[in-house]
């Protein structure tokens, strides 16, 4: 449905322009409405927001189908709620080019040496129950961030009440997991720890639409989706990488299981919508709004050395081998972000 509305759009933006070209005067400027110049941006998020993770589903996924005899019913993941201060920080460029202007963007979501800063920084707790009515308590930390690296061109319609600019972005995400359990069993107790890095990246296409009421006050909508087209881009650093390494550990007393070398090739899809009202005080701009977003990961070419051991010796399990590979991270995992969100731009 999105997708439709988006081709919409542009179909009838794109005709709007054709007939403003045909009854435009001689002496209208070519590049009359279109934005020019550097735009800084930055804001709040986490005002009656959500951050859902997808890790959730493969967790829990993995809890319920272990190999290893340990199936446990995992309950809904608790998150603690915050505000993010600073989330998105972008920077946006206008070059006047013909009828309109060439766009270049930039936005980060978590700074490296600073991610509880500027990126999504989540904590959860949940439980589990296993068949032998054994419980699990677990605390579980996420680390995301993203950069996003856009292109594109704005054109003025309507007598420049209306901006359009079409774009295509690349977006790189790291995403990591750490978590430590207490188990309770009816005659024994035990720990465990997990810990994920499922950095990822893809191709979008995007859509963003700017209607203004008057010099101040205006209405926006950004629609974001994934690219038909991919483009394979070579690993930079921590940049553009999509290799997913895991591993796990459950120690009790007599006995252990242990994943060694958990490793995917992550495939990345997804969606975007942000909506809202800015009303600007000279250079300045206020924004406020809603954020929609969801990332849909899944992993190819999956491995892992899982063992068991116990008072028997030790051995590879095959059934966790296989049922992971074919199934826990075959599947569709969703991160889910949403919520209202406040921020400001200053154009230079």
């Amino acid at each position: 449905m999105k997708k439709i509305l988006l081709i919409t759009i542009i179909f009838m933006s794109l005709r709007i322009f054709a007939q403003e070209n045909s009854n435009s005067s001689s002496n209208q400027s070519p590049n009359s409405g279109a934005t020019q110049g550097i735009i800084l941006k930055a804001g709040v998020f986490g005002l009656g927001a959500s951050f859902n993770s997808g890790f959730e589903k493969t967790v829990s996924t993995d809890n319920l189908l272990s190999g290893f005899g340990f199936g446990e019913i995992t309950t809904n993941w608790n998150e603690q709620k915050k505000l993010y201060f600073l989330n998105p920080i972008g920077i946006e460029y206008y070059k006047p080019m013909g009828p309109g202007s060439l766009f270049l963007g930039f936005d980060l979501r978590g700074i490296p040496f600073a991610p509880n800063l500027t990126g999504f920084n989540p904590k959860y707790d949940y439980i589990t129950v296993d068949r032998g009515l054994g419980l699990g308590f677990h605390s579980t930390e996420v680390k995301f961030r993203n950069y996003d690296y856009s292109v594109g061109y704005q054109i003025a319609l309507l007598n420049n009440k209306f901006l359009l600019t079409p774009k295509f972005l690349l977006r790189d995400f790291a995403n990591e997991m750490k978590e430590s359990s207490f188990y309770f069993y009816p005659n024994s107790a035990g720990i465990g720890n997990r810990e994920s890095k499922a950095p990822m990246f893809g191709s979008f296409i995007g859509l963003n639409t700017i209607y203004n009421f008057n010099d101040i006050s205006s209405v926006f909508l950004d629609l974001t989706f994934t690219s038909p087209i991919q483009l394979p881009m070579p690993k930079l650093g921590q940049l553009f990488d999509n290799n997913l390494t895991y591993t796990r550990q459950v120690l009790s007393p007599g006995a252990a299981y242990i994943v060694l070398d958990g490793r995917g090739t992550a495939v990345l899809t997804g969606n975007r919508t942000l909506f809202g009202y800015q009303h600007k005080f000279g250079n300045l701009g206020i924004q406020f709004g809603y954020h929609q977003e969801t990332l849909v990961t899944k992993y190819e070419n999956q491995f892992e050395l899982p063992i068991g051991l116990s008072g028997n010796g030790a051995g590879f399990a095959i059934d966790e081998f296989v049922i992971n590979k074919f199934f826990t991270y075959n599947q569709d995992s969703k991160t889910e972000i949403k919520g209202l969100y406040f921020a400001f731009n200053y154009k230079i």
